[in-house]
């Protein structure tokens, strides 16, 4: 078929919005867009989910559940939580539990360069016109020995005053 202009389905016409789809004997009808799953991805209640396969932007074989990696941007991702509200607000939270011997981790930083400049496994600012402001915040409880800060390896480095016991030092 070779068709110059507009062509109008008169029987059977279909919602706006909605696409033709064809069944294996040719017959089309019209059908509502969301309602077709080819089940990589699940969109129910407003929330879109894939429970079983792992997704990489900028690479193919993705290690973990949601792998990003550039090699032409300052930055892999970015994530900001700007919402107003009197509750507490992150811009990364993380859980990692689980039994057995190993180690849980919510959160592992590594910084590898070759060139001249600082690496930086993990960094903290807290910037606010008022209340308090922490840079880095640790703490731990429950265990039979607890470390808020634990620094294996390296010099530690205070540039200004250091309160040990005090909240306020000279």
């Amino acid at each position: 078929m070779d068709v110059n202009g507009q062509i109008t389905m008169r029987a059977g016409a279909g919602t706006a919005g909605y696409i033709p789809v064809s069944d294996v004997n040719g017959t089309m009808t019209w059908t509502d867009p969301a309602s077709l799953n080819d089940g990589d991805w699940i969109k129910t209640a407003g929330v879109i989910y894939n429970s079983t396969d792992k997704v990489g932007v900028g690479l193919n074989n993705p290690v973990g559940q949601f792998d990003v990696s550039t090699s032409t941007l300052d930055r892999g991702s970015q994530i900001q939580n700007s919402t107003n509200s009197s509750g507490d607000k992150y811009g990364i939270y993380a859980n990692a539990s689980g039994g057995g011997t190993g180690d849980n981790s919510a959160g592992w930083f590594d910084a590898f360069g070759s060139g001249t400049g600082v690496n930086t496994g993990a960094g903290g600012q807290a910037l606010g016109s008022s209340g308090e402001n922490r840079g880095i915040y640790g703490a731990a409880t429950g265990g039979t020995t607890n470390w808020a800060g634990y620094f294996e390896m390296g010099n530690v480095h205070i540039q200004n005053k250091l309160g040990v016991g005090t909240l306020l030092p000279y």
